[in-house]
């Protein structure tokens, strides 16, 4: 259903056990998704879709299974540099103190 709505700005999707976020590949223009308690478990997969996305500035994937993987907060900054807020919270500069 993503491929028929390219300039989406924004998706609410929370817990709705959601599982492959693969399609929003397709959403070029998004720039906001919450998607917090669904059932994302890999972490690798989720930031490659969502690095796919240039205009992403907020991301919630906080309450899905890959925010238990090491280094979470690091890795998905590390690859969205971006990202203005992850998780509802500012997204601060690698290096900095949090």
């Amino acid at each position: 259903f993503l491929a028929g709505v390219p300039a989406l700005l924004r998706l609410y999707a929370s817990s709705n056990q959601i599982s492959d976020i693969s399609p929003l590949a397709k959403c070029s223009e998004l720039a906001a998704a919450c998607l917090h308690g669904n059932r994302i478990a890999s972490l690798d997969g989720a930031v490659a879709t969502l690095a796919l996305l240039p205009s992403l500035q907020e991301i919630e994937l906080d309450g899905n299974p890959c925010e238990e993987e090491g280094g979470y907060r690091h890795r998905v900054l590390t690859a969205l540099p971006r990202l203005l807020r992850l998780d509802a919270e500012p997204a601060r500069q690698l290096g900095e103190v949090e």
